[in-house]
């Protein structure tokens, strides 16, 4: 719930700041690891998943909010998760919704083209697992750095893909928290 409500006012607070952006809205899973330790450690995996909501600041710029979650299959479980801002930078642009000729806008530019970017997030990460049969913890909590990099490709006006290979790290904060992934990301625009 108290990442829910921080998603909430990140991004109010982006889309407060914007005029003319387009939002997009992410869902994606993909390999990773995560790995959280302080008394243990403790690995899961082999998905994560992303959940994004994300607003075109400029032609280069993005600002977004994330939540990150690891996923592991046996047993079935979630107990790492990531919530911040992040910000991507667009090497060329970023892409443009995919217009037919009658619906082109007269005044705007689409660039139909991948739109390679690099980014990094930041924010509040936790572990949440039971003690290990011996009593000691691996959960940990702090603020976390999460260095990216990617490719948004846009396959109509409303829908587009992302691949992406993220990493982040507990910086500050109690224990250790790690996670990786190479990312499939669905968006959808508007």
């Amino acid at each position: 719930m108290r990442h829910s409500l921080l998603l909430i006012i990140l991004f109010s607070a982006i889309i407060g700041s914007t005029s003319n952006a387009s939002i997009k809205i992410f869902f994606g899973t993909g390999l990773g690891s995560s790995s959280s330790s302080n008394e243990s450690t403790q690995t899961e995996g082999p998905l994560v998943q992303v959940y994004r909501l994300e607003a075109l600041q400029h032609s280069k710029l993005s600002v977004g909010t994330e939540h990150i979650r690891s996923l592991a299959l046996s047993p079935m479980s979630t107990a790492v998760a990531l919530t911040g801002i992040y910000f991507n930078y667009y090497f060329s642009t970023a892409p443009t919704p995919y217009y037919s000729a009658e619906e082109q806008p007269v005044q705007q530019i689409v660039q139909r083209n991948f739109g390679i970017y690099l980014g990094t997030g930041l924010g509040l990460a936790q572990s949440s697992r039971l003690p290990d049969s011996s009593g000691k913890s691996s959960n940990a909590a702090g603020i976390y750095l999460s260095p990216k990099v990617g490719s948004d490709y846009q396959l109509s006006k409303s829908i587009g893909v992302r691949g992406e290979l993220l990493t982040g790290m507990l910086v500050m904060g109690q224990g250790s928290i790690q996670v990786m992934g190479l990312i499939g990301s669905v968006y959808w625009i508007f």
